[in-house]
């Protein structure tokens, strides 16, 4: 996909003399992707904490309603002081019906995590430079104390990415095609005679007859 910025991706080496540069991160795409995203561009970005650097694809979507923006709530959310604040603050100012409170609710929180998001990225990069500073310094209580509570505040930085990116692997799963043997075992979990679905079959007869019509049954059918 080519790149832009420094040519190398790997870097090694404190002298000069020793110092080696090499091009070992690329980014690959299929011509398909290519030709959803003709004006992609990919940057090799600055690192500090390991020998590659990171890789940013910016997609460069020119049409800002080409993507239409769902509301998700998103888990790290919660991690935020000033989350139940500003819940609140959106709720009680609001004298609608409850669907139109939380449709308020759902377009404040969109706001206000924009708002977070900069000061996050913000308040990330201030905590590792003053982490690296820290380090360089001689040991003392203070600068142990000193160390102590950033390592902790930083670490409840990364783990809001975790929660973030954590999220994204459930949907995956989530989204994932249903085995065979997984609708088998829901049906064996159901009761015989509960209410039979558009179908008219209850769960008793999957049960009773699913080593005939099992083979059959794919994702996607109508088995509800």
């Amino acid at each position: 996909m080519g790149f832009s910025s420094n040519w190398f991706t790997w870097e090694r080496g404190n002298l000069p003399e020793t110092n080696i540069q090499e091009r070992l991160d690329r980014g690959v795409a299929t011509d398909s992707w290519l030709a959803l995203f003709p004006d992609y561009q990919i940057r090799h970005l600055s690192h500090s904490f390991s020998d590659h650097c990171p890789l940013l694809i910016n997609t460069k979507c020119k049409d800002s309603r080409c993507v239409e923006r769902r509301f998700k709530f998103e888990a790290w959310w919660v991690l935020e002081e000033s989350f139940i604040g500003e819940v609140k603050s959106i709720w009680e100012n609001s004298s609608e019906d409850l669907l139109n409170k939380l449709q308020r609710v759902k377009r404040g929180l969109q706001k206000w995590a924009v708002r977070i998001r900069y000061s996050r990225k913000a308040k990330k990069e201030m905590l590792h430079l003053k982490l690296t500073k820290l380090l360089e310094e001689d040991r003392s209580d203070e600068n142990l104390a000193e160390l102590i509570d950033t390592n902790v505040d930083l670490n409840f930085e990364i783990e809001k990415d975790e929660r973030y990116w954590e999220q994204r692997e459930d949907n995956l799963k989530l989204k994932a095609e249903y085995t065979k043997e997984e609708i088998h075992e829901a049906f064996k979990e159901m009761g015989p005679t509960k209410a039979p679905g558009e179908d008219g079959f209850p769960a008793q007869f999957y049960q009773k007859c699913w080593s005939i019509i099992g083979e059959d049954v794919t994702y996607g059918s109508e088995l509800n």
